[in-house]
């Protein structure tokens, strides 16, 4: 930083500095409420990101995100990290192949930081389960590697907020996939993934996506897993009527229109 930088810095720290102290206060307020809604427009834009399948907008999404990081109270630096971390995992999902680990790491990266900024946020450690368990799905070695530390953390996840639908879908996924040898049970993940749906259907309406700096994504995911689970035991009936349901409540949701819609 250049002397007339600094001085400048200074001058403007030593000015906040001399306010009375309900001045600072209203100062601190102001600072925070619009770090909040920069989060916000930002969260609204990488989810309609993600359900359109538009990387672009994704990856502008989280370029604001680590731009904005740093400013804000400790709670909001860890739900940019979150939403760093999920933007991440979005880009490795639409990824070609030779790519995906890249950002699947950088995620990884994102939500380890996350979880140690707020160590009650279950979303934070459910989400960093699902990309343990993705790196776990990579070969032999990352099985042995990242299985176990996927579980722990959605065990913790769970014991944290056993009611939260987010975690109850990505716990019911993850069941669903896993293998026996390590708790994992077809019957089982469905049972779940008809706990989070209903969860989700529960909370419907409580509270709006479009207004709630935490994480409200998942209830058209919920159907849509549930019509995938259905596919996959081979009713397609039921598997497209879970598909229209998502496609009537979201009928951007890219995953179902373009790919598992044409598989019926």
């Amino acid at each position: 930083m250049s002397i007339t930088r600094w001085i400048v810095a200074l001058i403007i720290v030593g000015g906040i500095m001399c306010l009375p102290a309900t001045d600072i206060m209203a100062y601190s307020e102001r600072s925070s409420m619009i770090v909040e809604q920069r989060i916000l427009d930002v969260k609204n834009k990488l989810f309609i990101g993600s359900l359109r399948g538009d990387r672009n907008t994704i990856v502008e999404a989280e370029k604001e995100l680590v731009t904005l990081y740093g400013n804000g109270t400790v709670e909001q630096q860890a739900l940019m990290l979150y939403y760093i971390g999920y933007a991440r995992l979005s880009v490795s999902n639409l990824s070609p192949e030779q790519e995906k680990e890249a950002h699947l790491n950088r995620a990884i990266n994102a939500l380890e930081q996350c979880v140690r900024a707020n160590q009650e946020f279950a979303d934070g450690f459910a989400l960093l389960s699902a990309a343990y368990g993705q790196k776990a799905s990579l070969g032999l070695f990352s099985a042995m590697q990242f299985g176990l530390k996927s579980g722990s953390l959605m065990d913790k996840a769970l014991t944290l907020a056993p009611d939260n639908p987010r975690v109850q879908l990505l716990h019911g996924v993850a069941t669903y996939y896993k293998p026996s040898i390590v708790g994992g049970s077809k019957k089982k993940g469905v049972e779940i993934l008809h706990k989070a749906n209903k969860l989700f259907s529960a909370q419907a309406g409580a509270r709006s996506s479009a207004s709630s700096l935490y994480p409200t994504w998942g209830l058209v995911d919920s159907i849509a897993w549930l019509g995938v689970v259905a596919l996959d035991a081979g009713n397609k009936v039921l598997a497209k009527q879970y598909f229209e349901q998502a496609l009537a409540i979201a009928p951007e949701y890219a995953w179902v229109k373009t790919e598992l819609y044409p598989k019926l």
